[in-house]
């Protein structure tokens, strides 16, 4: 397990082999992308990066994203597929994000009640 960006995380493929290239692409896509919101040390991590059907090929690139932010009573799981493992990320880590940013502004709202709306950019 990594620490980095203030985050604990794990990027493990399943059923196929990716480079170095590609697990640092998934770093920059989601690991930073969680960190704008919650980099806490005790933010924890997991991308599993799956080929499900093999050589036979098809819409069959999966990334998994289980986050568990302190705090929190239940992790945060994202799950996307394409045909290409790169879209696959993009795909997760703008889930994530989306799901992040509502978890976030539920918090402020829950901690500064009285705080007006603020639209999301």
């Amino acid at each position: 397990m990594k620490c980095e960006d203030g985050i604990r995380y794990t990027i493990k493929s399943i059923g196929m082999d990716i480079d170095q290239q590609t697990k640092d692409y998934a770093h920059e896509k989601i690991i930073k992308n969680i960190a704008k919101f919650f980099d806490d040390p005790a933010t924890c991590v997991d991308i599993n990066i799956k080929d499900i059907n093999g050589p036979k090929g098809g819409v069959d690139k999966e990334v998994d994203i289980t986050a568990v932010i302190k705090g929190e009573k239940n992790p945060i799981r994202v799950s996307e597929k394409d045909v290409y493992v790169n879209e696959a990320i993009d795909k997760a880590s703008n889930r994530i994000e989306k799901v992040l940013r509502r978890m976030k502004d539920k918090l402020i709202k829950q901690t500064h009640p009285n705080t007006p709306n603020t639209p999301n950019t």
